[in-house]
This record gives structure tokens, sequence and C-alpha cells, in this order.
């Protein structure tokens, strides 16, 4: 497994779980499906990069500046609360 993509689904279920969010509220938040989202738990895909951004919004995480917008580096997200 690529391991960018495994420390996404890790982190993803990690902010699922402490913030009691569900996945089906995080795909209609998203416009996505609830098993896009899955996919996403389970290493299979990774959301583009406008669905990190809001991802990151959605869990109250700001963005990093530059040319790219993406979710923030792994090592911001170990310590979150809800």
């Amino acid at each position: 497994m690529n391991q960018s993509i495994d420390k996404f689904d890790r982190r993803l279920k990690q902010l699922l779980s402490v913030s009691g969010v569900e996945r089906g509220e995080l795909a209609r938040h998203l416009g996505v499906s609830v098993p896009t989202v899955s996919r996403w738990l389970n290493g299979i895909s990774t959301p583009n990069v406008y669905q990190f951004r809001e991802i990151a919004h959605f869990f109250g995480m700001r963005t990093q500046p530059g040319p790219a917008r993406s979710f923030p580096p792994v090592s911001r997200m170990k310590d979150l609360t809800p």
C-alpha cells in the first residue's frame, strides 16, 4: 500500500473517531457517497485536492498556504480534539 494513502486513511479514521462524526455525515458534507468515504478509510483511494481542503475545513483545520492547497501534514493532525 502507498505509504501516504496509509497515513491518510489512519488519520481520517482518527478524525472521525475523535469527533464522533459518522461516515454518512462527512459524505453528505462533501457531496460524495458513503462508499467513497469507505474507500478512503480502507486505503483504496484518496480524496482529490478540493476534497482534502473541505475535509480540513470540516474538522476545523486550516489548510497550508501555497500554490496547491492540500491536507495539513500528518504531524499536525496527531493531537486533534473535537
